[in-house]
């Protein structure tokens, strides 16, 4: 089973015009005359324009600036919008905008674009007929989301949040896109983005996938990124669910949270209905036991990793509460892929030799790093050194030097050959490499890993990719090495 990017219903009618225009409040441009609706999605970004799109134009002050530049809509004149627009068939633009340029394009003209999107999200979210499933966490949440939701279509119709876009802002647009008569919606939350959406949001159900590092500006200790993440639980109704796992940091916290609705703990000594055992890690896959009151059975999956194996347990009990039957919870498992870069294990050749190729770029935290390299140290055998080429991480300022120090043990825990740092500002890990006699490699460019590579990397050797992207585009790291595997060649 490969994941896809949406789990929506091939067609689903989610706005129509009339709707639009009475929660906003605005008013139909008279230039446009064209049959107008239904639509099928609601976008801000522009990388999410499509037919039968409503597409909200950032043209007022109400957006936050990450929020604007993440739209693609930084710098765009309402004209270069619609000549988007155009060339797509029905496409209703939504604006603030009071001088509109000739188009044949339908508008709407509010007095904000974003408030728009709040009374949208609010709107779509009251008359939502299911099940809402809300996920946060430092690290795990779209794995999470993603594993649920494949479990969840085995019942019912299931939406899941798209892509990164866990912000207030990415939370409201995903709200704003729940079909109407879907069963289940699972939706990732930031944590900064908790207190602020919790009224529109209203989980049924909530999941805290981990506690750990991160974004050290707003919360500088373990304890205060806990207390945020605890705040999904305060909000749950009574009789909902709130799921995290037994040896979770800062656990007194999250149970404290969770105390008026019902805790689902995972590893806990409650019979839950379903518990995974992991009977054998390999590089590659994992064997776990599926244990059931009526069955018992051993399953071989590719998901690996400590801190995804405790993802797949949280979604597995979540869907088994919900209804889904254990012997599909069990055939969902062997099928399994996790996204591109996430813990992805394949063996490349990197100019005839065989390499062992463990890709985990799609983010990092230390806590996502601990979880990574523990794999590593439990699997590879004796004889085998990896190579570790290592980006930054980011949102710990304040607190970069403990983190790379402490991040530093765990790589030399693991006997590296040697580490190729990419990008800046990694002087404290490099450092701290050095004093425990790590050979230690600078790159600034995909080209630079791919030729220290070619100068270390022995047959049947071991490589290791991880870092966040956010500022430093590690994941082009991946896709040269990936390319060049194939035997493209080297350019600058």
């Amino acid at each position: 089973m490969k994941y896809v990017k949406s789990y929506m219903p091939q067609e689903p009618t989610i706005w129509t015009i009339h709707e639009l225009l009475s929660i906003t409040q605005g008013e139909l441009h008279q230039n446009c005359n064209n049959c107008i609706g239904p639509f099928r999605s609601f976008a801000f970004p522009l990388s999410q324009l499509t037919n039968d799109t409503v597409l909200l134009h950032i043209d007022d002050l109400g957006w936050a600036k990450k929020t604007v530049t993440a739209s693609g809509q930084r710098n765009k004149s309402l004209q270069e919008i619609l000549s988007k627009a155009e060339k797509l068939s029905n496409v209703l633009v939504v604006t603030s905008a009071r001088n509109i340029p000739p188009t044949s394009v339908p508008i709407i003209v509010v007095s904000s674009t974003y408030d728009t999107l709040i009374e949208a999200a609010k709107f779509q979210r009251d008359r939502f007929e299911g099940k809402l499933i809300a996920i946060t966490g430092t690290a795990g949440k779209s794995s999470t989301r993603d594993m649920l939701a494949a479990l969840l279509t085995k019942i019912g119709t299931t939406f899941a949040s798209k892509g990164n876009w866990n912000s207030r802002a990415g939370i409201l647009l995903n709200l704003a896109n729940i079909p109407q008569h879907t069963k289940f919606a699972v939706i990732e939350v930031g944590g900064g983005a908790i207190e602020r959406t919790s009224e529109i949001l209203k989980p049924d159900d909530a999941i805290i996938t981990s506690i750990g590092e991160n974004t050290t500006r707003r919360n500088p200790t373990i304890r205060n990124v806990a207390e945020m993440k605890a705040k999904l639980f305060l909000v749950l109704p009574k009789g909902g669910r709130a799921y995290f796992c037994e040896d979770v940091r800062e656990f007194g916290i999250l149970l404290k949270a969770a105390e008026r609705a019902v805790p689902k703990i995972i590893g806990g000594d409650d019979d839950l209905g379903i518990s995974i055992e992991i009977l054998n890690r390999c590089l590659d896959k994992s064997i776990l036991r599926v244990s059931t009151q009526n069955s018992v059975e051993e399953i071989e999956c590719r998901v690996i990793g400590k801190g995804q194996l405790s993802n797949l347990a949280l979604a597995a009990q979540t869907a088994f509460d919900l209804g889904v039957h254990p012997e599909e919870i069990s055939l969902a498992i062997r099928e399994f892929r996790l996204q591109r870069r996430k813990m992805e294990f394949i063996e490349i050749s990197l100019d005839g030799k065989n390499i062992s190729f463990l890709d985990d770029c799609h983010n990092a935290t230390l806590i996502s790093f601990k979880s990574a390299l523990t794999h590593i140290r439990e699997v590879i055998t004796p004889e085998i050194y990896p190579i570790m080429i290592v980006g930054r991480i980011v949102h710990i300022e304040g607190q970069k030097k403990s983190i790379y120090t402490e991040l530093a043990k765990e790589i030399v825990s693991c006997n590296p050959q040697a580490v190729v740092l990419y990008g800046p500002d990694l002087s404290y890990l490099s450092s701290s490499l050095e004093k425990s006699s790590v050979r230690v490699l600078a790159s600034d460019t995909p080209l630079d890993v791919i030729e220290c590579l070619k100068k270390i990397v022995p047959e049947k050797g071991f490589v290791f990719l991880k870092g966040s992207h956010r500022g430093t585009r590690i994941r082009e790291v991946s896709t040269a090495i990936r390319s060049y595997a194939r035997g493209g060649s080297l350019t600058r």
